[in-house]
């Protein structure tokens, strides 16, 4: 059987529903919420209740799911090693911080576990989550607003009031262009910006004085910061500074940044962002990548007309069961469903395509993961990349292409910079092979550094 064969029918009726999308936190639960604190909560609930994978193509045959019912809870992990690499904790304060966690029995949670135990110990009020792309950071900050937003939270999880702020989209109020400038403070960042950008904003006029303060100085908010990696590296420092100077204010509420470990691990001494909590988030393991492929197919089959019915129900099961059979029976494309974003394309394709011989699927299904992480999501979350500049494909091609010649998986630095250039050479293109390599490990993470070598 072709390697992604699909099990259901042909997609060609599921086309008449694509495009569909419930809201689940309609105009007149907003309009019901009483008190300016419920209002807000629900517009950021609201912000937050679909599912959307930036730089994912959309396809009018794919239904685009509700956070709700698709969300697999993340495991994160403090005391062991990054995701997809053997090398264990480096430095003093994530040694103690790993032995806290072991002995708290906190070496794997999830992120409710994490914010009961900041009830307990200041420590768990400054977490730095970090994974590498595509693994579910901004899903996993998306959940938490919702969940609080719609007042659904685990018991024993402090009740906070969530905010949700996209750094790449704030950075700019938090750089000084000159020596002399003032920069926002928090508050004035929520009130101003943050309140303003929500669904339904108009419900929230005006905002109270002093609304944002006063949550942050009791220790009620928990303010979650995304994408600590997508500011521009001459520009952490001062962002760095900024958060730092915030968390110091602030201290008794909740601070949450996510950031791929390397933009946060390597960073210069001076201003230098630091959080009491650095955790990890782990690969998906069987049970999750088994609940997010059951759920996205009864996602997909609802939008039928049969709706919500058990035969509905038994058509996705097979179908998702069929592919889960697929994946444990193929070790490349087992490894790729360790994550998320990439086992939601395994999902797409095997719904979409039926019939397609095994290697043209497997080339298009390579491909698709190619481009998002090349051009499509540096793209969407605007970032300031050499990736954007020129079509980097086929000169990885042609590295990748050249190795596999040579029957080698790892080189070292000068090696494949020179293979780099002489690709760059036969494109005609004038990129500076270590800016495209640096940008390729950083953002697309389609190259990983393994210790002193690189690999695909």
């Amino acid at each position: 059987a072709a390697m992604l064969k699909p099990f259901h029918l042909a997609p060609q009726r599921r086309a008449d529903y694509a495009g569909k999308r419930i809201d689940q936190i309609t105009e007149s639960v907003i309009a019901s919420a009483t008190g300016f604190e419920g209002r807000y909560l629900r517009c950021q609930a609201s912000d937050c209740e679909s599912l959307r994978a930036e730089g994912m193509a959309q396809r009018d045959e794919i239904f685009e799911p509700m956070l709700k019912d698709i969300f697999v809870e993340l495991q994160i992990d403090g005391s062991a090693s990054l995701p997809g690499f053997e090398r264990q904790l480096e430095g003093r304060l994530e040694r103690k911080v790993a032995m806290l966690l072991a002995s708290e029995g906190f070496a794997r949670q999830t992120i409710w576990s994490l914010l009961a135990e900041s009830k307990r110990q200041n420590a768990y009020r400054q977490m730095a989550i970090l994974a590498w792309g595509g693994y579910g950071k901004t899903t996993l900050l998306k959940h938490v607003a919702y969940r609080y937003g719609i007042g659904e939270v685990p018991q024993g999880v402090p009740k906070l009031v969530p905010m949700l702020l996209v750094l790449r989209e704030y950075r700019k109020w938090l750089v000084p262009s000159n020596s002399e400038e003032a920069l926002l403070t928090l508050p004035e960042l929520i009130n101003q910006y943050h309140i303003p950008s929500l669904p339904e904003a108009h419900r929230l006029e005006p905002v109270p004085p002093n609304w944002a303060e006063n949550l942050l100085r009791r220790g009620r908010a928990l303010v979650m910061f995304d994408g600590f990696d997508e500011v521009p590296k001459q520009e952490r420092p001062a962002v760095a500074k900024w958060l730092n100077e915030q968390m110091r204010q602030y201290g008794r509420s909740v601070f949450v940044v996510t950031s791929r470990p390397k933009a946060y691990k390597e960073q210069d001494s001076a201003d230098r962002l630091s959080l009491a909590m650095p955790m990890w988030v782990q690969p998906f393991d069987d049970v999750q990548r088994r609940r997010f492929v059951e759920s996205w197919y009864l996602c997909q089959e609802k939008q039928t007309p049969r709706r919500d019915t058990a035969e509905v129900k038994k058509v996705a099961a097979e179908a998702a069961h069929e592919l889960l059979e697929q994946i444990e029976s193929e070790p490349d494309l087992k490894d790729l469903a360790k994550n998320p974003l990439l086992l939601n394309m395994i999902a797409t394709f095997h719904w979409l395509y039926p019939g397609a011989a095994l290697p043209k699927r497997r080339v298009e299904l390579y491909g698709e993961i190619c481009t998002p992480q090349l051009r499509a999501r540096p793209r969407d979350r605007r970032l300031d990349t050499v990736l954007l500049e020129f079509e980097p494909q086929p000169v990885l091609g042609k590295v990748a292409m050249s190795m596999m010649q040579q029957v080698v998986k790892r080189v070292e630095r000068d090696v494949l910079l020179q293979e780099i250039e002489t690709a760059l050479a036969e494109q005609d293109e004038a990129i500076d092979a270590r800016e495209l390599l640096r940008d390729v490990v950083q953002i697309s993470e389609l190259i990983v550094q393994q210790e002193d070598e690189y690999e695909f």
